[in-house]
């Protein structure tokens, strides 16, 4: 390149981190955030998880400026990491347990809400075809002075 031009010849400073070699385990208690990321990937159960988890939450719970980021982490962890395998396992970033199990429970009320306006809304389009009360019971398996009652 002619000299010139050289000063518009990009530079780009990179740091190489091969995460198959590094070890993370001892990183995180460094406080390191970098390192918890590759450690997420690294895990091999559900215990390392919820650690790794409680460990970043702890740490970033000290710094204010880190809430919005607690934030992320609790929305990723429920998402992203939060599978069938882990299912049961409480989200070390959700910080109240009873706000989670209330939540947990608005949930639940609300899937049987849900549940009970699609049965209505069926029984009510199985009347408006002109089904009887007896054969909506025959179909549905419900008694019939509960199908009186829904529609």
């Amino acid at each position: 390149m002619p000299d010139p031009l050289l000063r518009f010849k990009p530079s780009v400073p990179y740091l190489l981190v091969d995460e198959l070699r590094l070890s993370v385990h001892d990183l995180v208690e460094v406080r390191n955030l970098a390192a918890s990321l590759f450690g997420l990937e690294q895990l091999s159960g559900s215990d390392d998880l919820f650690l790794l988890g409680e460990r970043l939450n702890i740490w970033m719970s000290m710094n204010p400026d880190l809430d919005s980021l607690r934030r992320d982490f609790l929305i990723f962890f429920e998402n992203t990491l939060k599978t069938d395998e882990y299912n049961n396992l409480p989200n070390p970033f959700s910080g109240d347990p009873m706000l989670q199990e209330r939540v947990k429970r608005w949930k639940a009320e609300l899937r049987a809400e849900g549940k009970a306006e699609g049965q209505r809304t069926l029984l009510r389009r199985m009347k408006a075809f002109g089904m009887s009360i007896s054969e909506i019971a025959e179909v549905t398996g419900l008694p019939e002075e509960e199908i009186r009652h829904l529609i």
